[in-house]
């Protein structure tokens, strides 16, 4: 049996796991279960997170803390990996309340039908720089002792954007709906 990666939101407001992300997974671990996918994990602050306690792994200080999840499933003999999302156009729900636009694929689509407003499209470069956040990501989910990562492509998050001619509508190569995914999952291999 597998447990899916769930939000818990037992990260604090700057994306570090509380003592209740700990005991989360450790409750997991000790249930029995054969695999734990650990939830979602931001590459980019603040576009990459879903909501304002999304966990984080944007940058090295984020290792200490997804080890010791890591290190409290192993203790129980349970594989486990970190799932890595950005959450580009659908973000837009939440991030206006700090200030800030979600970037996506194209500019001309409206998430949750415009209810939260525009977004502001990824120019070449920042797709570019997009995946090397992921792949730094995927970096230091290996420094932290996962068995893996998974990429969060589902639910309109950013890959999915990428392959949906409902939110791709771009000219340059990434207009080719499999070109983001496929350079994606190439350079974190």
């Amino acid at each position: 049996l597998m447990v899916h990666p769930m939000t818990s939101s037992f990260a604090d407001t700057m994306g570090y796991p509380t003592e209740g992300a700990f005991n989360y997974y450790e409750g997991l671990a000790k249930g029995g279960w054969g695999f734990i996918q650990i939830e979602g994990h931001a590459v980019s602050w603040p576009y990459g997170a879903m909501n304002q306690v999304q966990a984080r792994l944007d940058d090295d200080s984020y290792i200490p803390g997804l080890a010791r999840i890591v290190d409290t499933i192993h203790k129980y003999n349970i594989p486990c990996t970190v799932q890595l999302m950005y959450g580009g156009a659908v973000a837009q729900r939440w991030l206006p309340r700090i200030g800030f636009t979600a970037l996506g694929p194209s500019a001309d689509y409206l998430p949750y039908g415009g209810l939260f407003g525009k977004i502001k499209e990824l120019t070449t470069a920042q797709c570019e720089e997009l995946i090397e956040l992921w792949v730094a990501a995927a970096i230091r989910a290996k420094k932290s002792g996962a068995d893996g990562i998974t990429i969060h492509g589902s639910t309109g998050n950013i890959p999915q954007q990428f392959m949906s001619p409902m939110s791709n509508h771009r000219t340059d190569k990434y207009g080719d709906r499999l070109a983001f995914a496929t350079e994606l999952m190439t350079k974190i291999r």
